[in-house]
C-alpha cells in the first residue's frame, strides 16, 4: 500500500479476503487501485498478513481485511458456515472506521497472569473522541497510541493545559493475542482495540516520557517512548524462550545509553535503530537477517 502526496491510499497485491480495501473481492490486483471508505486524506497505513489499518489526518482509524482474529477491530469475527465443518469469516473488503475503543476496567490485575478480571471489557466513555497518533500491524494483530490531543479536544483552555500535564496517551491492542503479543496477561483474541493496563494504570511512570511509536513484529509488539526507551512483549523466537505477557521495558537498552529512535520486527527477529547512528539486532537469523556476518542467532 502507498499514500500519495494528496493523501490519497492506493494498493496493489493479494486481496483474497478484501485487505486491499479496494469494494472488490477480486483476489489479486495487479495495477494500483484506490482505497475505498476512508472520509479524509490519509496520514499512515499499516498492514498485516491479510489486513490492514489506516489513520486519517484527523487521527481516526479504519480497517480493511480479515476479521477472522478480531483483527479489523469490529468487536465480531462474523464467523458462519459456508459449508458443513467449513467456517467463512464476516470480512471487510473496503475501509471502514472504528470507534469502538474499550478497558479492561479500573480492576485490571497488572500482576497475575490469567484470571477473570482481566478478560473482561468495558467500552470507554470518551471512545468517539480518541484519535490516534500511531499504528502498527503484525501478523494477525495491531497496535495503536493514542494522540495527545484526544483528552483536551472538548475542554476549555485553562482546563485544556491542566489535563495535558496529567494525560499519557493510551496504547490499544486488538486481534490474535498468542504469545501474549496484546499485552493484556492472556493469550486471549481481542475484537476490539483495548487499552493496555499498564499504560493506563502506570500513567505517572509515563507522563513525562510518554509512548509516541508503535512497532510489531509478527508476534510481538513494541513501543518507543518520548525518551527512547522500548517497551517490548508477545514472542518472536522459534525456540523455547517464554512469552512476555506484558509490556516490559528493555533494560538492556535504556541501561546503556541507547535512544531508540526507531523500531522493527520480523517472524523471528527485532531490529532498533538509535539516535547515535547504532543499530541493534536480535532473536533468530537462519537467513541472515541479523546482519552479524552469518546466519546465527542471538540473544
Amino acid at each position: 500500500m502507498m499514500i500519495d502526496s494528496e493523501g490519497e491510499l492506493f494498493a496493489v497485491g493479494g486481496n483474497k479476503v478484501g485487505q486491499c480495501g479496494v469494494k472488490s473481492n477480486i483476489e489479486l490486483i495487479t495495477s494500483w487501485k484506490a482505497c475505498v471508505g476512508i472520509e479524509s486524506n490519509v496520514s499512515q497505513i499499516a498492514c498485516g498478513e491479510a489486513f490492514a489499518v489506516a489513520l486519517d489526518e484527523d487521527g481516526y482509524m479504519y480497517t480493511a481485511g480479515s476479521s477472522e482474529f478480531g483483527q479489523t477491530g469490529t468487536g465480531e469475527t462474523g464467523e458462519y458456515f459456508v459449508a458443513a465443518n467449513k467456517l467463512a469469516f464476516a470480512n471487510s473488503i473496503q475501509f471502514q472506521k472504528q470507534q469502538g475503543f474499550h478497558s479492561g476496567g479500573p480492576n485490571e490485575n497488572l500482576y497475575k497472569a490469567d484470571n477473570t478480571l482481566n478478560k473482561k471489557k468495558f467500552p470507554l466513555d470518551d471512545a468517539r473522541q480518541i484519535r490516534l497518533a500511531s499504528i502498527a500491524c503484525g501478523k494477525h494483530h495491531a497496535i495503536a497510541i493514542e494522540a495527545p490531543s484526544s483528552s483536551s479536544s472538548s475542554s476549555s483552555s485553562s482546563s485544556s493545559q491542566q489535563q495535558q500535564e496529567q494525560f499519557s496517551p493510551r496504547v490499544f491492542t486488538w486481534g490474535c493475542g498468542n504469545y501474549g503479543c496484546l499485552g493484556h496477561g492472556i493469550q486471549a483474541d481481542e475484537y476490539f482495540p483495548r487499552s493496555i493496563a499498564i499504560f493506563s494504570q502506570q500513567a505517572t511512570v509515563f507522563r513525562n516520557n510518554p509512548p509516541v511509536t508503535a512497532a510489531a513484529g509478527a508476534t510481538c509488539s513494541m513501543v518507543l517512548t518520548q525518551s527512547g526507551h522500548v517497551y517490548y512483549w508477545g514472542k518472536h523466537k522459534s525456540n523455547n524462550a517464554e512469552s512476555v505477557m506484558r509490556p516490559q521495558l528493555l533494560n538492556e537498552l535504556a541501561h546503556n545509553g541507547h535512544v531508540a529512535s526507531h523500531a522493527a520486527g520480523g517472524n523471528q527477529s527485532v531490529v532498533i535503530a538509535t539516535q547515535n547512528a547504532v543499530t541493534i539486532a536480535w532473536g533468530q537469523g537462519p537467513h541472515g537477517e541479523l546482519g552479524l556476518g552469518k546466519a546465527k542467532k542471538s540473544s
